[in-house]
Parts: C-alpha cells; sequence; structure tokens
C-alpha cells in the first residue's frame, strides 16, 4: 500500500490513496462474483479457483519484479530482514489524526465485517432460498465492495476537511436505515442503502488515509499503514467476536440495533474530532488542505 502511494503520478497524488483503499474492495468484488457464480452453479470447483488465484500471483510477481522501486537504497538480506520485522510509527506531531483515522478505520471495517461474517443467514433471512444461497450470498457482498472501490475513487481529489462534515453524518443516517431492513426485512431498501452506505464508507476511508498520509515522508508511509491496519483489523474484530461468543443468543433485530448504536459512536467521534481539529485552520493548512478549496 505504501508502494502504492509512492508511485502516483505527478499532480494525482489522491490515486495513490484511493487505490490503497479501493483495491482491495475490487479484489474481493471480483473474487465473490467469481466465486459465487462459478460454484453456485457448478461452473468451477473450488481446487480450480485456487490454481486460477496462484496462476495470478506469479503474474503480479512478475509485474513487481519489472516495476520501479520508490525507494532509492540498495538491497542487502539485513535490510530485507528489517523490512519484514514488524514495526509500528505514528506519524510525527499528527497523533490526534491518527486517532481519527484509527476511529474511522475499526468502526468501519467493524460495519463491513458484519457483512463478511454473516452474508448468508442474512441472504437466508431475505430470500429464503436454500438452493442460491451461494449466490445470493456472493450478490450482497459485491454490493458491499463494489460502491466501496468507487466510493474510494470519486472522493479521491476533494477536500478531506470538509468533505468528511458530510459524510460522517450520511454515514450514520443511511447504516441507520440499512440496518432496520435487516431487523425488518426489505429487500429493495436493504440493496439500495447497501449500496450508498458501501459508497459512504470507502469515501470516509480514502479522505481519512490522505489526511493521515499527507506531508508524511517515503520511509515513514508503510510503518504508518501498518499501525493503523493493526489497530483496525483487531478493533473490527469486536463487533464479531461479542456476537460469536457472548452474545450468541441475540436476534437479527438485536444486532442491528447495536450496530446502529455502533455506527454513531465511530461517525460521531470522527465528526467530533475533524471538527476540533479545523479550528485552528492552521492545522489542516499545514496538510496542504486549504480552506476554500474544495480539489
Amino acid at each position: 500500500m505504501s508502494w502504492a502511494v509512492d508511485s502516483a503520478p505527478p499532480g494525482k497524488e489522491w490515486l495513490g490513496t484511493a487505490m490503497s483503499v479501493a483495491g482491495a474492495s475490487l479484489g474481493l468484488m471480483t473474487g465473490s462474483l467469481i466465486a459465487g457464480i462459478g460454484v453456485n452453479f457448478n461452473l468451477i470447483s473450488a481446487d480450480r479457483l485456487f490454481e486460477i488465484f496462484l496462476g495470478f500471483t506469479v503474474f503480479l510477481a512478475v509485474l513487481i519484479c519489472l516495476s520501479k522501486e520508490s525507494l532509492n537504497t540498495k538491497f542487502s538480506v539485513k535490510k530485507l530482514i528489517t523490512v519484514l520485522s514488524p514495526t509500528f510509527k505514528l506519524p510525527k506531531g499528527k497523533t490526534a489524526f491518527f486517532i481519527m483515522a484509527a476511529i474511522g478505520y475499526i468502526g468501519s471495517w467493524g460495519q463491513t465485517s458484519f457483512f463478511q461474517a454473516l452474508s448468508s443467514k442474512i441472504a437466508l433471512l431475505l430470500f429464503n432460498d436454500q438452493d442460491n444461497v451461494i449466490l445470493l450470498t456472493a450478490i450482497i457482498y459485491l454490493t458491499v465492495t463494489l460502491p466501496n472501490a468507487v466510493g474510494g475513487f470519486t472522493v479521491g481529489g476533494l477536500n478531506p476537511a470538509k468533505s468528511l462534515k458530510l459524510i460522517m453524518p450520511l454515514t450514520f443516517i443511511i447504516g441507520s436505515m440499512m440496518f432496520l431492513t435487516i431487523a425488518y426485512p426489505h429487500v429493495v431498501i436493504f440493496f439500495i442503502t447497501l449500496t450508498l452506505l458501501s459508497f459512504l464508507i470507502g469515501a470516509g476511508l480514502s479522505l481519512l488515509l490522505k489526511i493521515l498520509l499527507a506531508g508524511s515522508a517515503v520511509t515513514e508511509r508503510a510503518d504508518i499503514i501498518s499501525f493503523l491496519y493493526f489497530m483496525a483489523y483487531v478493533g473490527s474484530a469486536l463487533p464479531n467476536f461479542l456476537i460469536g461468543k457472548v452474545f450468541t443468543n441475540a436476534t437479527f433485530i438485536q444486532i442491528s440495533f447495536a450496530f446502529i448504536v455502533w455506527i454513531f459512536l465511530y461517525t460521531s467521534a470522527v465528526f467530533i474530532l475533524n471538527i476540533y481539529l479545523s479550528k485552528p485552520k492552521k492545522t489542516y493548512k499545514k496538510l496542504n488542505f486549504k480552506e476554500t478549496d474544495n480539489t
């Protein structure tokens, strides 16, 4: 991801952060669609899917070898060991920005992890079709990942401080509506609100990462991203852990209302922190986000 940010074309630095956020969603979207259709209609076996994946990984390795390195440093085994050793680093002078980004990532990933864990149950709840549950699960997860990727790219060039003031309240409103359609099932409204929510999540993540990496040195980015994603992976596991281990008898209605509270807490926190960090306008000006600049 750090390499993607470093390799962005001159004048389009936002493309690097957008790609690092949206790239994973594009892969998840493609994989879920191919797997869902292929397995549901017996067009391809799980073994064949893994073989295709391995072949693609080899192709990717070739592209990496042909690509340009962003760090001007000589290769050595010692440096390789150092790079592969887990390291975390807070961005200098931007602890508050990191806290805001971490809250946003943990909250957003916590939402999407709900679909990673329970998409098949949601498919059965909404459609009551056991025969096509694999395909329906893939369609639901596709609705999570595709708009997420589009959102990441769409807002890449916007002013993050100003945009987050709108995106966070909309995320709470649309997210609450979406979870209500699970508590009280309604297929059409569910897919409409899930599409909008996924778009807003991708947009928010892209903007938060843009703020966090603004002004950072090339040598710092990998450690900053590693720390952010470590926090996001650990924190976002909390909702599913509670559902699977603590509240094992919770109904979809109870789970849905709990996630509405979850969305409210993290969107409110990001919204308030963003307002606070915007107050002394020089704070964001240091990151080259001009108050009058919408791009």
